[in-house]
């Protein structure tokens, strides 16, 4: 089998977009995993500030109003 190895047949100039590309890339990356940190963080603590107020509601002795979405049993369960 002939392996043929195309950096031979690249010039500077296709190298250099290769990086940069390959840096742009690394940066959407890493956008991304901020973005998806950053809102793992956010729905973390909507579910304490519900488990806060659930609490708050149970010791008041307030029936809790009733919602459309899905609740979890406790933060573990997005953990």
């Amino acid at each position: 089998m002939n392996c043929i190895n195309l950096d031979e047949h690249k010039t500077i100039k296709d190298k250099e977009r290769e990086e940069q590309l390959i840096t742009m890339i690394a940066k959407l990356v890493e956008a991304k995993n901020n973005l998806t940190l950053e809102l793992d963080q956010m729905r973390l603590r909507e579910l304490q500030e519900d488990e806060c107020l659930h609490h708050a509601f149970q010791l008041q002795g307030i029936e809790q109003p009733t919602t459309n979405f899905h609740t979890f049993d406790t933060l573990k369960d997005i953990i």
